[in-house]
């Protein structure tokens, strides 16, 4: 059995933190401390592959759900 790639064991917690934040927080008007988030957030978005499984694929997924509700649609 093939394991996850490494981005995603450091995502997977990154999402549970993510999840708790306001959806808004890092919208215009946000302070510096969230526009520094998404920065970050931004620098590990997933890519994809043919390799990718279903877990990888939902797990990006996820990923981008969250990431476009801190840093809003288009963020990226």
């Amino acid at each position: 059995m093939r394991s996850a790639p490494a981005w995603t064991r450091p995502a997977a917690a990154m999402l549970l933190t993510l999840a708790l934040l306001p959806s808004a927080c890092a919208r215009p008007g946000g302070s510096a401390t969230e526009a520094a988030m998404c920065r970050e957030l931004r620098a590990a978005l997933p890519s994809w592959s043919e390799e990718d499984t279903a877990r990888t694929l939902d797990d990006g997924a996820s990923f981008m759900a969250v990431f476009e509700g801190v840093c809003g649609e288009g963020a990226r």
